[in-house]
């Protein structure tokens, strides 16, 4: 054989040796690309999931609130700052029933279950300062504060439920 034929053999050979570590180092950046956008997007599914289940916990604490200050007024007697008070609960009705609804997408239907509990015990604890009659009536009841510690204590059992079920389903792979 010529150097001629030599030097085009090992030339060529040197580009495709080239041309085979290229398309295989191709591949590879592929792959890997591919893996970090899976990664990512698995990322920002749960800081979604975060996000919805702080808001969800917010909202228990934000409606808690409401409510224990709709009682006071009530149990105070207070007809118009526990009628502004009632609208403001309505309202917070609303926000928790659009997130449980991102719940539903989001979460297992453990954590989903657990903050349906919280939110009736919640409704429950609404619905017992509302059928409460007023301060003076005969048929009020003598210590109504008994009933209320026994819903607040639920709500609060609940409302622990709930958070030990979020973070539960956020430390599962």
């Amino acid at each position: 054989m010529s150097e001629t034929s030599v030097a085009l053999i090992t030339s060529g050979a040197a580009l495709a040796a080239s041309a085979i570590t290229g398309g295989l180092t191709w591949l590879a950046g592929r792959s890997n690309l591919a893996r970090q956008l899976v990664d990512q997007k698995s990322a920002r599914h749960e800081q979604h999931r975060r996000e919805v289940y702080t808001s969800c916990l917010e909202s228990l604490s934000t409606m808690l609130d409401l409510i224990q200050k709709y009682g006071a007024s009530r149990l105070a007697g207070g007809d118009e700052g526990a009628r502004e008070l009632r609208a403001e609960i309505a309202s917070q009705i609303a926000v928790q029933l659009h997130q449980q609804s991102a719940l539903t997408l989001v979460g297992p239907d453990k954590v989903v279950d657990d903050f349906a509990y919280a939110h009736s015990a919640l409704m429950d604890f609404a619905e017992f300062i509302d059928r409460l009659p007023p301060v003076g009536s005969p048929s009020r009841p003598s210590n109504p504060e008994q009933e209320a510690h026994r819903l607040m204590a639920k709500i609060s059992d609940t409302r622990e439920r709930f958070g030990r079920a979020a973070r539960a389903s956020l430390q599962t792979p």
